[in-house]
């Protein structure tokens, strides 16, 4: 018996598929002490690992410079499951980011500030209309 197959026994899973299962409690471990366990699409707790996922708030797949966008660590946020392939599913739906994708829970700087000039006008709008 391998090496490999010896730790595949022991573990019950293969090796890698237990190597990433322990990254990802460390990892989330660490994002909520440091207080990180915010869903970057809905802004809700992330109060479970089995709910817990590593996103692109842009999307790297089919752009311009995928491997750029992939590993750019500034384009890393932490989300629930759920909100990421909801996001993946809207993307694909709907291909301009904005105000209607940051409903549908984008959370990408372009839908950010187009929602946020979104609400500076509906507030302008009220403030005119009650004066």
């Amino acid at each position: 018996m391998s090496n490999n197959e010896k730790k595949d026994t022991q573990l019950g899973v293969a090796h890698g598929t237990a190597n990433g299962k322990l990254r990802k409690m460390l990892l989330f471990k660490y994002v909520i002490a440091c207080g990180d366990g915010i869903c970057f699409r809905c802004g809700k707790v992330i109060d479970n690992i089995d709910n817990f996922s590593i996103d692109h708030k842009i999307a790297w797949l089919d752009s311009k410079d995928p491997i750029g966008l992939f590993f750019d660590l500034d384009n890393i946020a932490f989300s629930h499951v759920d909100c990421n392939a909801r996001s993946r599913r809207t993307a694909k739906r709907l291909r301009n980011h904005g105000h209607s994708l940051y409903r549908d829970g984008c959370r990408c700087p372009i839908c950010y500030n187009t929602q946020v000039a979104h609400n500076r006008r509906r507030t302008e709008n009220k403030r005119s209309k009650d004066t």
